[in-house]
């Protein structure tokens, strides 16, 4: 869980507007994240069969070193989803929900708050009574 505003953690990034992005966030738990957002090129969008609005996501530095994701822009982004694609087991819970509100916040994506437990808890109950 983060204890320090979004906005607040972030300890520098590169231009907002390119096609490659890296930041360091620092919640406020003692953690640190160095995350990089690459565009994945159009013309090679089709041949991967990825959506046109993709970013590349991957964690250069720290204990998943390497691992890296396909990720579109909009929509919900479940914290499951993003511990699945990177690996992370059930004992990084709020790694994942850290995490998963950074990749939200850089590619317009909903997503539970890295500050409020319950509200994810709350939200996993109901995607199971939808099923």
């Amino acid at each position: 869980m983060r204890t320090k505003d979004f906005e607040e953690a972030i300890r520098w990034q590169t231009d907002a507007t390119s096609q490659c992005k890296v930041m360091e966030y620092q919640p406020g738990n003692g953690s640190r994240y160095i995350i990089m957002f690459t565009r994945v090129p159009l013309a090679a969008c089709e041949e991967i069969g990825c959506n046109k609005q993709s970013w590349l996501v991957s964690l250069p530095d720290g204990a998943h070193m390497g691992h890296c994701a396909v990720l579109k822009e909009g929509g919900y982004l479940d914290p499951s989803y993003v511990a699945e694609k990177f690996s992370f087991s059930q004992s990084w819970s709020n790694d994942v929900l850290v995490l998963t509100e950074i990749i939200g916040r850089v590619l317009g994506r909903a997503t539970p708050s890295a500050l409020d437990e319950e509200g994810y808890k709350a939200r996993i109950v109901e995607n199971i009574q939808d099923e």
